[in-house]
């Protein structure tokens, strides 16, 4: 079964008695995600949090539940390093965002994947079909900007992956180059580029 990324997945018909959880993603592409470290500079983290929203069918329950979330393999994939923690629903509780925490790939340019899925072993079951799996797509990967070309040249020098790493560790902002056009942010990174000679920078 075959789903366009506009398309919407419509829920099954449930029993009013019907004790299950589902990602509560409106369409199909939201069941696709990805992950590029690239994104996430700042400070060198070896993990990047991942949140998913999970709401829960049937009744309210005047009692805490757990949620049992899993992982499997993506054919043609390395699979992803992730970690869960244990998940549980408070007495009244029908929605929560789960974190899941995404380790660096050990190799550039590559893409590594896992299926995040609810297997309804745990005090809840799963809830709608179509929506109990995600497939998380992870990568560190880097390209130049588009924003950068002669006119940057001229301060930055030519873009490289280093280059690219220290500006934004320099800056705090992973997306740097989205500001460099910016009054304030510009010359700040303008005359930062001046004083550590950042063209210099391989």
């Amino acid at each position: 079964l075959l789903f366009s990324a506009c398309d919407s997945l419509e829920p099954d018909l449930f029993d009013k008695d019907a004790n299950g959880a589902y990602f509560d993603y409106e369409y199909a592409a939201d069941f696709e995600k990805t992950l590029n470290f690239s994104d996430h500079i700042v400070g060198n983290p070896d993990t990047v949090s991942v949140t998913l929203n999970v709401k829960l069918l049937g009744y309210l329950m005047d009692e805490a539940r757990t949620l049992s979330v899993k992982t499997k393999e993506i054919d043609g994939y390395e699979p992803a390093d992730v970690v869960i923690d244990d998940v549980t629903f408070a007495d009244k509780e029908y929605e929560k965002a789960i974190e899941v925490k995404v380790c660096r790939p050990e190799q550039e340019d590559s893409v590594y994947a896992i299926c995040i899925y609810l297997d309804g072993s745990g005090d809840i079951g799963a809830g709608i079909n179509g929506k109990n799996e995600i497939n998380l797509y992870v990568t560190e990967s880097y390209e130049q900007p588009d924003v950068w070309y002669s006119h940057v040249d001229t301060y930055l020098g030519e873009w490289s992956k280093e280059k690219h790493i220290f500006l934004a560790n320099h800056t705090g902002n992973n997306h740097f180059y989205s500001n460099l056009y910016d009054n304030s942010m510009g010359m700040h990174l303008f005359d930062s580029i001046l004083s550590l000679n950042v063209s210099a920078v391989n």
